[in-house]
């Protein structure tokens, strides 16, 4: 068996830091959540708890204008400008 190396896909999650105890619902059952873990949507819909270092270790935050940079594209064939959203795609001339 050939071992290969693999990194992670850049994706934005949305997460919150919580001040109370708490139990998630996940997709491998109920996980308790601390003060101060982080709550984290995945990209397809599902929350999960996760600690802080791990967190931090992980994930950077996003400015709002690069989440807009990441969704906003220059197309130079059609010399204009692609919105992409989870719902459609927009062209701007």
């Amino acid at each position: 068996m050939i071992t290969k190396k693999y990194k992670k896909k850049p994706v934005i999650i949305e997460a919150y830091q919580t001040n109370k105890e708490m139990i998630i619902h996940t997709l491998e059952g109920d996980m308790k959540a601390d003060v101060g873990d982080y709550i984290i949507t995945g990209v397809n819909g599902e929350k999960y708890p996760c600690k802080p270092d791990i967190f931090k270790k992980t994930y950077e935050l996003v400015e709002d204008w690069l989440f807009f940079l990441s969704i906003f594209e220059y197309n130079q064939v059609w010399n204009s400008f692609v919105i992409y959203s989870s719902h459609d795609i927009t062209n701007i001339s």
